[in-house]
């Protein structure tokens, strides 16, 4: 067999692996909020509406992310017949395996076939990548554009591919994120390519060759729907998406605020469980003599601490922000983990590692003992599924320390930690996301909102500023449910409509929206932790209270 056929096979088996442990059982749970009812909703508007130029929640522009990710989305639906969770996660489940796909591509060219398999297999089990490639949500999209940017300019900057296809493919990659997520997709691989040139000092005048076509491309693919709302008269939407999304909301929000050292904590928890293994090859990277295959080191690291450092400096911080750096954590512990194998690890080196593997596997036993333990865990609605969950963590904590038992498997610890988590992901896919949704959907509340509100009613919302809950309401009530910004247009809105009915979640606002002139509460129910009331006018209503428990 040829090393082409090699790698092709290889591909296609990764291909069919990474569909099936990223897209197993993908419609098992509901939309969950903040973000999914929300872009379902736009999604369902997209579609009975015909408007595929100005995405839309209830009936108004909504421009808070640029177009890409509903026309796939909507596209998707209309093929399947139906707007669900299945069609509207599938294209952030495509993103995903290509990018486990392209981090293959990536390590292979640099570190051969062995390594490049191992830092698939990690970079899947990311628990970020992992969950972020379930989920109807763009993030995924930056890392796969961010990826493939960077792929095709290394392939021309350390490899031998032509200038003309690099800048090609990396125009077109950059060119559909700058349509899928902003700018945020061009800066990224920018920062990281030009930090590796400099401090590599790699030949960057290889890349002047080509880099017109890359220009051009990038034009026609980013620029069509820009183009069309700026001609259509849209400057607002063009606004909203292109500046307040971006440079407003980097140099000063208004949401997800939170301090600079935020990303430092949740490094350890979006790259669990590989990420506990990052110190160790940070350790070996300053005290190794003799550097091994050092452009493939640097850029690595380079690529872990630009994406940090810059999303550090933003004001307005999420945890899928650093996914980016994803395909740098799975290369980095992905040499590792192959010194570990080849025996070419120092004894401190496979100490620590084994250790870490070690400690690991005792959470997965510890979390398991704690839900069997009587009195120490309890979860409403969730006692009769404890065991199941506690026989899961117990399996994944004995895979897990299984491979410490003698002393030639034990270089495999890691091996046994990765085997526990893909058991624990499959379980969560295929049986803790749906045992969650009462905590997450909003669809039972929805349910029975829709049997209390009174004939004729007209219905609204009322979050204030939790504003970003505003979409699971009217996906699974099926009907726009507008929602009312402020106190001003609250009351102008309750006093100029005959039957006017309003949902609420807060309960600082409780005061204001019960003392609207003939408010009464006709329905209460919880969606998680919160309590969720229906509030109509007294106007012919009957005044009986009903109580649910959603």
């Amino acid at each position: 067999m040829t090393d082409r056929q090699r790698k092709t096979r290889d591909l296609l088996i990764i291909l069919l692996a990474a569909f099936f442990f990223l897209g197993i059982a993908l419609g098992s749970r509901d939309l969950w909020n903040p973000n999914e009812p929300t872009y379902g909703r736009v999604v369902v508007e997209m579609l009975e509406s015909g408007n595929w130029l100005i995405p839309q929640l209830n009936g108004e522009p909504f421009a808070e992310k640029p177009i890409l990710y509903y026309w796939l989305a909507a596209g998707v639906s209309k093929v399947l017949g139906t707007v669900s969770p299945v069609s509207l996660r599938a294209p952030v489940l495509l993103a995903g395996v290509l990018s486990v796909l392209l981090v293959y591509l990536l390590i292979e060219a640099y570190d051969g076939r062995r390594r490049a398999l191992i830092g698939c297999a990690l970079f899947a089990t990311l628990y970020g990548v992992w969950f972020t490639a379930r989920n109807a949500q763009m993030d995924s999209f930056v890392l796969l554009c961010t990826l493939s940017v960077i792929v095709a300019l290394t392939r021309r900057l350390d490899h031998e591919l032509s200038g003309t296809k690099a800048w090609l493919l990396a125009g077109v990659a950059a060119g559909l994120g700058f349509v899928a997520k902003g700018p945020v997709t061009t800066l990224v691989p920018g920062m990281v390519l030009f930090a590796y040139i400099v401090l590599g000092r790699r030949p960057w005048r290889r890349l002047l060759s080509g880099l017109p076509v890359g220009i051009l491309t990038f034009l026609v693919f980013a620029s069509p729907w820009y183009l069309a709302l700026f001609f259509s008269g849209q400057t607002d939407a063009l606004h909203e998406t292109l500046v307040r999304q971006n440079f407003s909301r980097f140099v000063s929000a208004w949401d997800h605020q939170q301090p600079w050292w935020y990303y430092l904590k949740y490094f350890w928890i979006t790259f669990a469980p590989w990420s506990w293994f990052v110190p160790i090859v940070a350790v070996s990277t300053v005290s190794r003599r003799k550097e091994e295959a050092r452009p493939a080191q640097l850029l690595a690291w380079i690529w872990l601490l630009a994406p940090l450092v810059f999303f550090s400096l933003s004001q307005s911080k999420r945890e899928p922000y650093l996914l980016p750096a994803a395909p740098a954590v799975a290369w980095l512990v992905a040499w590792l983990f192959d010194r570990l194998l080849e025996g070419g690890l120092r004894r401190w080196q496979v100490r620590a590692s084994v250790g870490v593997s070690v400690a690991i596997g005792i959470v997965f036993l510890l979390g398991g003992i704690a839900l069997l333990w009587p009195g120490m865990v309890e979860v409403p609605g969730f006692e009769t599924k404890l065991g199941i969950i506690a026989g899961v963590l117990l399996t994944a904590g004995l895979a897990a320390l299984g491979t410490i038992a003698w002393r030639r498997t034990r270089p495999y610890a890691p091996a046994g930690v990765w085997v526990s988590f893909v058991l624990f992901y499959l379980f969560i896919a295929m049986f803790a996301h749906r045992m969650a949704n009462p905590l997450k959907s909003h669809q039972p509340i929805a349910q029975a909102l829709e049997r209390q509100l009174p004939e004729g009613s007209r219905l609204y919302s009322f979050f204030g500023r939790f504003r970003t809950v505003r979409g699971g309401y009217p996906y699974y009530l099926g009907r726009a449910v507008p929602d009312l910004a402020d106190e001003v247009t609250l009351r102008r809105t309750w006093d100029g409509e005959s039957r006017p009915c309003l949902i609420y979640e807060e309960a600082q606002y409780r005061e204001l929206v019960e003392g609207l002139a003939d408010a009464r509460v006709i329905f209460e129910g919880r969606v998680g932790s919160k309590t969720v009331r229906l509030v109509c006018a007294d106007r012919g209503v009957s005044d009986t209270l009903l109580e649910a428990e959603v």
